[in-house]
């Protein structure tokens, strides 16, 4: 690559390009100057747009600048000397280049570059070598990474964008070229996972904004003469507390309103990406076909839960249609070894996994996994060389996250646990643990460490910090199990039967023992008098794809649908002495009665179509009438004591929520 120091001097003169390339070379041989190796900076090397304002230079430039003109002054002479009747017209260099070459061309070994490190895998420091972003490693999300060519600065010189489709308005851009003269590719700014955002705005304007835990920098640039210049940064110290600075480099106060409003006036530019290459092994494709196999068959077949469990698949795999219609596949190399894992998936933007699978090298076989690494991994079985890694179910999920890791989370009984793994050719190794402790004193809530017997105390901000260590992969690429185009689908509305039956119950205004007969909650018939109260909601309590069917009075919870096997299934029934109510979260409450002396306030979550209990508070004044509340796991038995204060905190820390939705009633 050219020195730019010597490019600033030899394009202020005007010989042909062909001229400047010998001058430049006698420039080099008589200043003895080296070729400096490109250095990739977090920040771009940028000037403000303040006219007239000097810039440092090298020491060296001035004689660089005054050989550049002697030599451009002699070959001028010479020129003259030899054809002093002909006038030389000088082709325009841009125009020459472009003529012989596209953008695509001068920025193809980019391009490839980073195709050749989506298939091969890379990891963050093969992508640092190579000058290009580490988003594009083993375990980040590279389906919706592209690149676009634009003429940013009205050179008649396209720049390369490399960028990733965040969302339907916006593009998240990992790598930013411009070429010199010659077009060779000169990097402007690349994305290092240093906390870096880049996107492109109205009017070419580019934003780069960098986050420092409280602290926030965005600054805007013009794309100018082949660097960035500024038009104006913004510094977020706090919230109250903004810094702006304008193109001329003056810096003044704002308010918090006036900054966000000069973020806002740079509107976001959608960009026309043209996809990297998606890389698929065929071989690893073809190893991981019996469990594909496996997976269609359930789908087709509609195994339910325990036929899934009885072949080591999730039971997930046996929810109703609208889950099975989505529920998809893709490879990825997670660990960067070269062999792609198999990834069942919904592709939503939580990066949950359902199943996870890895082919299993021929060096390690079931029994050294057990033997030697059973303190720290959880294979769930080899089977025909491939290794089941990871199997969500109920209330234990996975996910994905961007930089490689698989994190576990559990919910029960008060408790919640999350663990950090890597992925090894013999399952998943145990690398860090969080439990939060719900019924613990403030100072004994987190505990983290190597290993759940292995743990230490920590503060809720250092919690904080590790939940949002490991950021889950959004919308992974799957591609769906089954041709659903092939089979009968079921229909759009699969709750239409159920909601016929209520319709009917108010319009005939059933009593009590109608309502039992029917399998509907007993408090349908106080509504038969004012029928417009009730309505049926569809709500996705748990994430899963499939909304649930929800019979309600826009608070009380009186039936509550999920699918499974294709068909509406009841997971609850409320009346009076027992009533369910939506809290934040999608947390189910339960409140029930058996008199003034015994009451149980029960807190679930919908996981695997079925309520699975996330804390639970008894009262029972018969057992203890002086200190009548308790925790319990079951819901029903008082075993741990609590005060009434703690009891109320837990109670109120699950607020009501209202439903707001379509009236399916009405329809």
């Amino acid at each position: 690559m050219k020195n730019k120091r010597i490019i600033q001097a030899y394009d202020t003169v005007t010989p042909s390009a062909a001229q400047k390339a010998k001058m430049l070379d006698a420039i080099l041989e008589e200043a003895d100057l080296k070729e400096q190796p490109r250095k990739i900076h977090r920040t771009p090397n940028v000037r403000t747009m303040k006219p007239g304002k000097k810039r440092r230079t090298s020491p060296v430039l001035p004689l660089v600048a005054a050989l550049a003109m002697i030599l451009a002054a002699g070959c001028i002479l010479v020129q003259m000397a030899r054809q002093p009747e002909v006038p030389v017209t000088y082709a325009d260099p841009i125009q020459t280049m472009t003529a012989e070459k596209t953008a695509g061309d001068h920025y193809a070994p980019v391009i490839n570059k980073y195709n050749q490190a989506i298939a091969q895998g890379w990891t963050k420091e093969q992508c640092e070598i190579d000058g290009i972003s580490p988003r594009v490693q083993a375990g980040y999300d590279v389906a919706k990474a592209g690149y676009a060519f634009l003429d940013l600065d009205g050179d008649g010189r396209e720049e390369l964008i490399i960028a990733e489709e965040s969302t339907s308005r916006t593009d998240n851009i990992w790598d930013l070229y411009t070429t010199l003269e010659d077009g060779t590719p000169i990097q402007l700014w690349v994305d290092e996972l240093e906390g870096g955002q880049c996107k492109l705005c109205e009017d070419n304007v580019i934003s780069i904004s960098y986050s420092m835990k409280d602290e926030l920098e965005q600054t805007f640039y013009k794309l100018e003469t082949g660097q960035l210049s500024m038009l104006g940064q913004l510094q977020w110290e706090d919230e109250d507390t903004v810094f702006h600075t304008d193109a001329e480099g003056n810096t003044r106060q704002v308010t918090s309103g006036e900054g966000q409003a000069i973020g806002y006036s740079y509107e976001h530019k959608k960009l026309n990406l043209t996809w990297l290459e998606k890389y698929q092994d065929p071989d690893a494709l073809e190893r991981y076909t019996p469990v594909l196999e496996k997976y269609r068959t359930a789908l087709l077949e509609n195994w339910d839960k325990y036929k899934c469990i009885e072949n080591n698949i999730s039971s997930i795999a046996a929810f109703g249609a609208d889950t099975r219609t989505s529920l998809g596949w893709c490879l990825r190399d997670i660990d960067g070894n070269g062999t792609e894992e198999l990834l069942i998936s919904y592709g939503n933007e939580s990066g949950a996994l359902v199943d996870l699978y890895s082919i299993q090298p021929e060096d390690v076989t079931e029994e050294n996994i057990v033997r030697k690494h059973s303190s720290t991994s959880y294979p769930l079985g080899v089977e025909n060389g491939i290794c089941h890694l990871a199997k969500s179910e109920g209330a234990i999920q996975y996910t994905l996250c961007e930089d490689g890791t698989v994190r576990y989370q559990f919910v029960a009984d008060g408790t919640t646990n999350w663990c950090d793994y890597l992925v090894k050719p013999w399952g998943l190794e145990l690398q860090d643990v969080l439990v939060y402790y719900r019924d613990q004193d403030s100072d004994k809530t987190y505990a983290r460490g190597p290993h759940e017997n292995d743990l230490t105390y920590i503060s809720k901000e250092e919690a904080g910090e590790f939940i949002a260590a490991h950021v889950p992969v959004g919308n992974l690429p799957v591609t769906p199990l089954v041709d659903w185009d092939e089979y009968e689908v079921a229909p759009q509305s699969a709750y239409a039967s159920v909601v016929e039956r209520y319709k009917q119950a108010l319009a005939e205004k059933w009593d009590l023992q109608q309502c039992y007969d029917n399998d509907i909650s007993l408090m349908i018939s106080y509504f038969v008098d004012e029928p417009d109260r009730i309505s049926a909601q569809l709500l996705d309590l748990d994430g899963n794809g499939v909304e649930e069917l929800i019979i309600t009075d826009g608070m009380m919870i009186y039936d509550l649908y999920t699918m499974q096997n294709g068909s509406p299934v009841k997971v609850l029934t409320g009346w009076e002495r027992n009533a369910y109510r939506l809290s934040a979260n999608n947390v189910i409450y339960n409140q029930g009665s058996n008199g003034a002396a015994s009451s149980v306030h029960n807190f679930y979550q919908l996981m695997g179509g079925e309520l699975v209990m996330v804390e639970s508070v008894v009262f029972d004044a018969i057992k203890d009438f002086d200190n009548p509340w308790f925790r319990s796991s079951d819901g029903e038995t008082p075993e741990v004591p609590i005060t009434e204060e703690e009891a109320n905190r837990i109670m109120d820390s699950y607020p009501a929520m209202s439903f707001q939705g379509i009236d399916l009633l009405d329809a």
